[in-house]
């Protein structure tokens, strides 16, 4: 939620105008411009307006991180079903617009890591960058033996030495994902 639907919302549910919120503290024009133009006011009057709201700096900030979280996994996703579709042009103009920082706060940088890596196995055909993002990907999900962004980027590695006729490396890590495969069946099986 933005910091102005916020605002609304709380100065609602506390059912106070815009006068009274902006009492003592700004114009009532001030807040109606936060309200409705999302203008952020200087951080002494947001201060201010979230005690006044019963709000922390913490309710405004994560309220916006959430805000950021959901629009980088609508990209993400987006991202997934257009390369799904071998509409890798659109998935690129998409992943392009992701910043990588925001992407390792979020927690998604290993899925964007191999969004970036199916896109230069699958577009450019660029191995070698391709390899970077896949051994990147399995070096951060080294203890989690069944993630799925792991067994991803083994596939895409399989594939990479597939595609240079290295069969053997590539078996290796066919191989290592049907491994996982047979485990996690038997413990479905048993759990029956």
């Amino acid at each position: 939620m933005f910091l102005n639907k916020l605002i609304i919302k709380q100065r609602k549910a506390l059912k106070i105008s815009q006068s009274q919120l902006a009492s003592g503290i700004c114009t009532q024009a001030t807040v109606s411009k936060m309200e409705n133009q999302g203008l952020a006011p200087s951080s002494q009057t947001l201060v201010q307006i979230c005690e006044r709201l019963n709000l922390t700096l913490n309710d405004v900030f994560s309220d916006f991180n959430d805000e950021t979280k959901e629009k980088l996994q609508e990209k993400i996703d987006r991202s997934f079903t257009l390369m799904s579709a071998y509409r890798f042009d659109e998935a690129e103009k998409i992943i392009n617009t992701i910043d990588e920082k925001q992407s390792q706060e979020k927690h998604l940088k290993t899925v964007l890591y191999f969004l970036k890596g199916n896109l230069a196995l699958n577009q450019r055909k660029d191995f070698d960058e391709a390899q970077y993002y896949f051994n990147w990907i399995l070096e951060e999900k080294s203890n989690q033996r069944d993630s799925y962004e792991r067994l991803l980027a083994l596939n895409g590695l399989g594939i990479i030495y597939f595609q240079k006729n290295k069969l053997q490396i590539a078996d290796h890590y066919f191989e290592e994902i049907y491994e996982v495969l047979l485990v996690n069946q038997r413990i479905f099986v048993n759990k029956k």
